[in-house]
């Protein structure tokens, strides 16, 4: 928030070869509460001068010997390359504002001076330096926060990622060992055990379920979801969907049908997707 503490405290240079000039600017500018006004009759010494002290505001006349003020202008432009410095030019010529401003000028202000647009002039200036600098700020501070966001990200994603094979791969060898004693590979079982082995099955797959689900929340947070659309008969789909639940259903004790319209159109879809978001419904705490 800009205020007029931070305005009158802003750095100005004035540059003019002649004396008279120089002394009724600064009496200007230091009678409206300017703190911190300077001046030289170098043209040649403006560039050192800027280097040092980083002046939020400079008031150059173009007519000077040495350099004049068009030259001043291209060589503080190497300097301000990347920033933004305000030049308010003085002249007595008419025909030199169109050129000054063509330059690299912001504004300018006639010979002889008025005392109310010299002031308006180098308020408005300073405003729009100080709204510059606010902005490159809080840009500067937008880009940290989102380096930090996107540090994040990758931690997150990191984290799920050894997350998930940490868990699939004790899930994986599980489920195999489970399925080699249900289907009596390791002896003979009786029904009641294989169906006790089927529940602790369709427990592992419910588990890499939710590992996957992991992955992709992950995924979705920070932006890399990715999804493979298809056109197909959607009733078809879904049916094969719910059938592929329904031994959830059946262990629930839950019977499950599916109905489906006749002439339904064909649509696109994510299949894999959309089998997420079927069971998810169905089984919101499976």
């Amino acid at each position: 928030m800009i205020n007029s503490t931070d305005i009158l405290k802003a750095r100005i240079l004035i540059v003019d070869d002649q004396a008279a000039n120089v002394l009724l600017l600064e009496q200007m500018l230091q009678s409206a509460g300017y703190l911190a006004v300077e001046s030289t009759s170098d043209s040649r010494a403006v560039c050192a001068l800027h280097r040092q002290n980083k002046y939020a505001l400079i008031l150059l006349d173009l007519q000077m010997p040495g350099l004049d003020g068009f030259q001043v202008m291209e060589n503080l432009k190497v300097i301000e390359k990347d920033g933004y410095l305000p030049v308010l030019v003085i002249t007595a010529q008419p025909d030199h504002k169109l050129r000054a401003l063509k330059a690299g000028a912001e504004d300018f202000i006639s010979k002889p001076f008025d005392v109310t647009e010299v002031l308006l002039r180098v308020r408005h200036l300073l405003e729009v330096r100080l709204l510059h600098v606010e902005a490159e700020m809080r840009t500067r501070e937008l880009e940290a926060s989102n380096r930090e966001l996107h540090k994040a990200n990758r931690e997150i994603e990191g984290f799920y990622q050894t997350l998930s094979h940490e868990l699939k791969t004790p899930l994986t060898s599980a489920r195999e060992f489970i399925s080699i004693v249900r289907d009596g590979l390791a002896g003979p079982v009786t029904e009641t055990q294989a169906e006790y082995l089927g529940y602790a099955r369709e427990s592992c797959d419910q588990l890499t379920v939710c590992v996957n689900d992991l992955m992709d929340a992950a995924r979705l947070e920070s932006g890399k979801l990715t999804v493979h659309m298809r056109k197909a008969p959607f009733g078809e789909f879904a049916h094969r969907v719910v059938t592929g639940l329904r031994s959830v259903a059946i262990a629930r004790k839950i019977d499950l049908h599916l109905e489906v319209q006749p002439g339904l159109q064909d649509v696109t879809f994510d299949d894999t997707r959309i089998t997420q978001v079927i069971s998810n419904l169905l089984w919101p705490c499976r």
